[in-house]
């Protein structure tokens, strides 16, 4: 990473710092002009009556949050300006000439056909869920309720706009449900690029971009109705946006980080351990006397990040602390570091969730590591985007918590830095190798992609039943939770065994099933 030299230029102006101004203004006038009765009854669950106490805390809370926030971001203009030294650096190499536009287009093309096929499969569990108790609810519920973890808000809302606006142009609602994780997805290509570009030569960054594209753990995060996809792009955005703050020390710039940080978090609350990461390479780099005033004002833009984050989260943050035993371990028997959820972390540092197919990307990213710490721009680059991950884990072992592979999402940009500078460096060593190490990883990634199931085809065993149930039939459905089967049932009524069949011998008696559909097979009892 590195920081600004003599060689300087004047700025053009300071015109963004309007921008923070009418958000400040917009956040001042929604706290006094919307009272807190209005925010309780547009948050309001239609599915919560009576009034739950936590909804009329929630709408408490974003209304006290509405006023700091505004200071925060008045503040926080006022300090990016007076640390902006007024100057920019001058990039030893250009960026965006037309072939690195065309090369990001035509990647962002493959990303995109590598992922339609897929956005037609059936919706599982988690998405429907999501929709049903929260997206189909409208925006005020969806922000302000927290009831149990199946909410990502931002993706959420995405969603319910989606459905609301995109299915009479793309005909199906649950692609719908599912175009903002792709278009996120899509859009990572850009950002990951653009990361890379700050601290490595264009082959580098076009590496990282294809992976992006191909790496089924990418491909497969965004073409599901859940936070992840939206988690990975703005932990490559933000950390982009990071190095560019550094690089060019321009006040907006940190103004830009701090928003997306803080949308980041929205998008999944495990995002925060990113912005940790960078708060710990910021806090390293006030030893350098050069790069201290970057530091300072990056220290500042976390802790902005951290206040919109709270904002964001104010109207749902009684809920979710309501539902803070929900994250122990209680049992012993949630998702550990320890368990199969750890085994699928490590994979999924290799880019899949296939032990064979994460095998050729975890072995460029090791060669990566060793490369790219030699280096201090790619050394940089490599603690600011992993070192949320180990600081995530520790995390969940300190609090005794639990944890899915997929929580570690937001580390994805990392291990495709080291896969990138992995490549890189066999391909100087010896271009032939480099690009055998690349053509592997692609073909595995093809292979995997093409030949893994749909995740859990629940539409499928639904037409079954429509197809062939005879009047009168009755159909039991074993799952968790929610009731999810309702979105494909049709005119057929389901009866439902829930929390994997806990009371199901009582239930097989009372329903006397023709049919019995099966959610999670290895977790029901024989």
């Amino acid at each position: 990473m590195t920081t600004p030299s003599d060689t300087h230029e004047p700025v053009r102006g300071r015109l963004w710092l309007l921008f923070p101004l009418l958000l400040a203004g917009a956040c001042v006038w929604a706290a006094v002009a919307i009272g807190t009765d209005q925010w309780t009854d547009w948050f309001l669950h239609p599915a919560r009556i009576p009034e739950p106490a936590t909804t009329r805390e929630g709408a408490s809370l974003f209304r006290l949050m509405l006023p700091v926030a505004a200071v925060a971001l008045v503040l926080g203009g006022v300090i990016f300006h007076t640390l902006d030294p007024g100057r920019v650096r001058r990039r030893d190499r250009p960026t965006g000439t037309p072939g690195e536009t065309l090369l990001i287009l035509v990647t962002m093309t493959l990303a995109l056909v590598a992922r339609l096929p897929r956005l037609t499969e059936s919706l599982w569990y988690d998405e429907l869920a999501s929709y049903i108790s929260y997206g189909s609810q409208g925006p005020g519920p969806i922000v302000a309720n927290y009831f149990d973890p199946s909410n990502h808000i931002l993706q959420t809302l995405l969603s319910w706009a989606s459905v609301r606006w995109m299915t009479p142009l793309v005909g199906d609602d649950a692609i719908a449900l599912r175009l903002p994780a792709l278009v996120f997805s899509v859009l990572t290509v850009l950002a990951m690029y653009l990361c890379v570009r700050r601290v490595a030569e264009a082959r580098v960054a076009a590496v990282a971009a294809l992976l992006v594209a191909i790496l089924p753990v990418s491909v497969l995060s965004g073409v599901e109705a859940r936070g992840y996809a939206i988690m990975i792009f703005f932990a490559a955005a933000s950390t982009a946006a990071l190095l560019g703050a550094i690089e060019r020390r321009s006040g907006w710039r940190w103004m830009v980080y701090a928003i997306l940080a803080a949308l980041g978090v929205w998008a999944h609350v495990v995002t925060m351990f990113v912005f940790a990461g960078h708060a710990c390479v910021l806090v390293a780099m006030l030893a350098r006397r050069d790069a201290r005033r970057a530091a300072l004002a990056g220290l500042c833009a976390v802790i902005l990040a951290a206040v919109l984050a709270a904002l964001l989260y104010a109207p749902a943050l009684p809920d979710l602390l309501a539902q803070r035993e929900t994250f122990a371990a209680m049992d012993g028997d949630e998702p550990s570091p320890f368990g199969i959820e750890g085994r699928h972390l490590l994979l999924q540092l290799g880019g899949s969730w296939t032990w064979w197919a994460s095998i050729p990307t975890g072995a460029v990213a090791c060669i990566g590591l060793v490369a790219g710490l030699r280096r201090e721009p790619t050394r940089w680059l490599i603690v600011a985007s992993l070192l949320g991950l180990p600081l995530f884990v520790a995390t969940v072992i300190a609090l005794d918590s639990w944890l899915y592979a997929r929580f570690a999402l937001f580390a994805l940009p990392g291990t495709i830095v080291l896969a990138a500078l992995g490549v890189d460096a066999l391909w100087q060593r010896r271009r032939l190798v480099g690009l055998m190490a690349l053509m592997t990883v692609c073909l595995a990634s093809a292979m995997d992609v093409l030949t893994l199931p749909p995740k859990q085809p629940l539409r499928d065993a639904a037409m079954v039943v429509h197809d062939r149930a005879e009047p009168g039939d009755t159909v039991l459905v074993v799952g968790l939770a929610h009731r999810v089967m309702a979105y494909y049932r049709g005119d057929v009524r389901f009866a439902y065994s829930l929390h994997h069949g806990e009371r199901l011998p009582r239930e097989l008696e009372l329903v006397d099933p023709t049919w019995i559909i099966v959610m999670y097979p290895g977790h029901v009892s024989p």
